[in-house]
């Protein structure tokens, strides 16, 4: 039997009157590819703003701090759970992240001294920071919320309130104004049925934010 690609094949040859063949290409990483290795699944990254260093963790608990230019473990702390997201602060300073059992804990960038540690409602989704006009960590959550915490002793500034899961996260430039994408599955079985007419939970909310709680609110 011919196979369907090779049909396709020849009928695109017999339309544009050439000889087709297939284009193989080699995937592999070469040799001198750099390679973080970690002990199971990496699930989030991020870059120093000077681009020196890479935090990187996942499933194996570690919160790992690689150099660029030597390609080693710079620093490294260990989580009581699976990390969900990391991030790192603009200003360089701090690393955050949170683990599946909803833990936020931010360290020093340049020792990965612990310097705070609180918890979120809600299973952690999403993790974003800002470093001007002041120290701001967002935790995005499945209680269909972002908590706002400061930084580094992670008190409470405010919740702000989506309508879904808070999937993803994004600080404005001027540490301003914050984003967060949200959407909602309901799981029946093995199908996922999304949200009933409206889709009122498939959206991006947009927050003016601050350190002082009164001064957060809907754009």
């Amino acid at each position: 039997l011919v196979s369907r690609t090779a049909r396709r094949q020849s009928q695109a040859s017999l339309i544009l009157g050439m000889d087709l063949k297939p284009l193989h290409m080699n995937l592999a990483a070469p040799e001198d590819a750099v390679r973080f290795e970690h002990e199971d699944e990496v699930v989030s990254l991020a870059f120093s703003p000077d681009g020196a260093s890479l935090v990187a963790a996942g499933e194996d608990r570690s919160v790992v701090v690689w150099s660029i230019e030597s390609r080693s473990r710079a620093r490294e702390v260990r989580m009581d759970c699976a990390v969900q997201a990391v991030a790192y602060s603009p200003s360089g300073q701090y690393v955050a992240a949170v683990d599946d059992d909803s833990c936020v804990v931010v360290w020093t960038a340049a020792a990965l001294e612990e310097v705070g540690r609180d918890a979120v409602e809600g299973s952690p989704l999403s993790l974003a920071m800002a470093s001007r006009p002041h120290e701001l960590l967002a935790v995005g959550t499945t209680a269909k919320k972002v908590t706002l915490l400061s930084v580094p002793g992670l008190e409470t500034v405010c919740d702000l309130r989506h309508d879904g899961n808070v999937l993803s996260l994004s600080f404005s430039p001027d540490g301003l104004s914050l984003a967060g994408g949200g959407g909602t599955d309901d799981m029946h079985g093995l199908m996922t049925r999304k949200a009933a007419a409206g889709h009122h939970e498939m959206k991006t909310v947009m927050w003016r934010v601050s350190a002082s709680k009164e001064e957060c609110k809907y754009l």
